[in-house]
C-alpha cells in the first residue's frame, strides 16, 4: 500500500528555508493543498532538483517505514491493552472514561502500574480470571475483603428482616405468640413515628458530620405531601394489612401467607404499565400460586388457619405490588430520594393512622394495657421502629454490594430460613404436604427471580447491538 502524499526529505526543507523559502501554512498544520503540493514537487530553480526517480525512491522508503510503524503498533496493542476498544481510547481514538484525561498509548506505556490498569479496566489479574492455567490463581487484589463484606452485608439483612417480623409478633400477639397489645394500628403508627424522628437525626448528623454521614435535605413541603398522598394511601395499607396478617397468622406461615406479591406484579404491571409478561415467568406464577393453595388446605387440615390473616396476607401483597409501582411515579417529586420518599410516606402515615385510630376504638385499649406505663415496653416498641427504618437501609445496601437479582435471591433464602427458625422455636409440627407448599412457594419465587433477571440481560443486550449496528 503506497501514500498518496509525495514524501519529501528533511535535507530538502532544511535546504529551502536556508535558502530563504517561506514555510507553507498548510504543511505546517498537517493539511495539503494544490499549490503547496505543485511547490514540493516543483522545487526552485537555484535548488538542488530532484528526479523523478529519486522521489520515487524516497516515496517507497517512508511507506515501508509507515508500515513497519503501523505493526509495531499492532503488536504493542494487543501485548498490552485487553481489548481493541480500550486501545483506542488510550491512543486518543476514543474519548476518555469519565473523569479520566485521555493519555496517548506510548506514554501510559512509560507511566503504566497495576493500579492504573485496574482502574482503566483492563487489569491483568482480570485477564487472569478470564483465562484458566494463566498461573496467577489467587485472583484480583481485595476478592477475599470484598467477599468478606458480601457476606457480612447478607448476614445484616437477614437478621434485621427476621428480629422485625419476631419482634412485630412479640408485640402484636395473636396465633402462635404470647399475648401482646391488641392495638395493631396503634404499633404500626409508633413505628412511623420512630422512622420520621430518625430521619431527623440522620438529617442531623449529616450537617455535622459531612463528610462521614450523607442524607438528603428534608422539610415540610405541604404540596409534596399532597403529590406523595396517593402512594402513601398505598404504603399505608401495605404495612398495615402486613401487620394484621402477621397478628392472625403464625410466622412459620407468613411467608406462604404474603407470596402473592409475585402474582400481583405481574397482573398489576400488564393492568397499570400494560407490560407483558413471557411463559416461563408465567409459569413460575403458577408455582407459587400452587404452593399457596397447598398451604392454605394444609393449616385448614391442621386447624390452624385464619381465614381473616389469610385475607389479610392477600390484600397486603396487592398493596405490595402497587407500592413498588407507584413508587417509580413518585419518586421523581422527591428528586429521586428514596429516603425522601420514605420521610413525606411516613408522615402522611401517621396523619391518617391519627384519626383511623380513634375510629376503631384502639385508644381506650391502649390505655387499659397492663404494660403501657413500662419503660420495657416502649423500648421494645421503640426497637421496632428502628428495625422499620433499618430494613429499608440494609436494603439498600445489599443492593449495591451485590445485585437486585441478587438480593430477591437473598430474600427468598431468608424466607426459607424465617420457616425453620419459626417452626423450630414454637415447637410446631407440620406436614410433609405442608413442607412441599413453602418449597413450591420458594421454588418458585426463586426461578421467577431467575427469569426475570435472564431477561433484563438479554434485553440489555440486544439494545446495545442495535446502538452499535445505529
Amino acid at each position: 500500500m503506497t501514500s498518496s502524499r509525495p514524501r519529501i526529505s528533511p535535507r530538502r526543507s532544511n535546504r529551502a528555508l536556508a535558502a530563504g523559502e517561506s514555510a507553507d501554512p498548510a504543511r505546517v498544520n498537517g493539511g495539503s493543498s494544490s499549490s503547496s503540493s505543485a511547490r514540493l514537487l516543483q522545487p526552485p530553480a537555484h535548488t538542488h532538483t530532484y528526479t523523478h526517480a529519486r522521489l520515487h525512491e524516497i516515496n517507497a522508503a517512508a511507506t515501508i517505514s509507515t508500515n513497519c510503524a503501523r505493526s509495531l503498533f499492532r503488536c504493542q496493542h494487543s501485548l498490552t491493552t485487553p481489548s481493541a476498544h480500550d486501545a483506542r481510547r488510550r491512543a486518543g481514538m476514543l474519548p476518555s472514561r469519565p473523569r479520566e484525561r485521555a493519555v496517548p498509548l506510548e506514554r501510559r506505556a512509560r507511566t503504566s502500574c497495576p493500579a492504573d490498569d485496574a482502574a482503566a479496566g483492563g487489569s491483568p489479574h482480570r485477564l487472569a480470571m478470564l483465562q484458566p492455567g494463566s498461573g496467577d490463581d489467587r485472583g484480583p487484589p481485595g476478592l477475599a475483603q470484598r467477599s468478606v463484606r458480601i457476606a457480612l452485608v447478607v448476614a445484616l439483612y437477614w437478621l434485621v428482616s427476621v428480629s422485625m417480623v419476631f419482634l412485630n409478633k412479640h408485640l402484636l400477639g395473636g396465633a402462635g405468640a404470647s399475648e401482646g397489645l391488641d392495638a395493631p394500628l396503634f404499633v404500626t403508627f409508633y413505628q412511623c413515628a420512630v422512622t420520621v424522628a430518625l430521619c431527623w437525626a440522620m438529617r442531623s448528623l449529616a450537617g455535622l458530620f459531612p463528610r462521614r454521614v450523607r442524607f438528603p435535605e428534608l422539610g415540610c413541603d405541604t404540596q409534596i405531601l399532597l403529590q406523595v398522598l396517593p402512594l402513601s394511601l398505598v404504603f399505608t395499607g401495605m404495612i398495615t394489612f402486613n401487620n394484621l396478617c402477621l397478628k392472625f397468622v403464625g410466622i412459620s406461615f407468613y411467608n406462604v401467607g404474603r407470596s402473592l406479591t409475585t402474582v400481583f406484579n405481574v397482573l398489576m404491571s400488564y393492568m397499570i404499565l400494560g407490560q407483558g409478561t413471557s411463559l416461563p415467568a408465567l409459569l413460575c406464577c403458577g408455582m407459587i400460586i400452587g404452593g399457596f393453595w397447598l398451604g392454605v388446605d394444609q393449616e385448614d387440615m391442621s386447624g390452624t388457619l385464619s381465614v381473616a390473616g389469610v385475607v389479610f396476607g392477600v390484600v397486603a401483597s396487592l398493596c405490595v405490588s402497587l407500592n413498588a409501582i407507584y413508587t417509580k411515579k413518585v419518586l421523581p417529586l422527591v428528586g429521586g430520594s428514596l429516603w425522601r420518599l420514605a420521610y413525606y410516606n411516613n408522615i402522611n402515615a401517621c396523619l391518617l393512622f391519627m384519626p383511623i385510630i380513634l375510629l376503631v376504638g384502639e385508644a381506650p385499649k391502649l390505655l387499659a394495657f397492663e404494660h403501657v406505663f413500662s419503660p420495657h415496653f416502649w423500648m421494645i416498641m421503640t426497637l421496632g421502629g428502628v428495625l422499620g427504618f433499618g430494613i429499608g437501609y440494609v436494603t439498600g445496601l445489599q443492593i449495591q454490594v451485590t445485585s437486585p437479582l441478587t438480593h430477591n435471591v437473598s430474600g427468598t433464602a431468608k424466607a426459607c430460613v424465617q420457616t425453620v427458625v419459626a417452626v423450630s422455636y414454637f415447637g410446631e409440627f407440620k406436614t410433609v404436604l405442608w413442607w412441599a407448599s413453602n418449597v413450591l412457594v420458594l421454588t418458585g419465587s426463586f426461578f421467577y427471580t431467575w427469569v426475570k433477571g435472564h431477561e433484563m440481560k438479554k434485553a440489555q443486550q440486544d439494545f446495545m447491538k442495535d446502538l452499535q449496528k445505529a
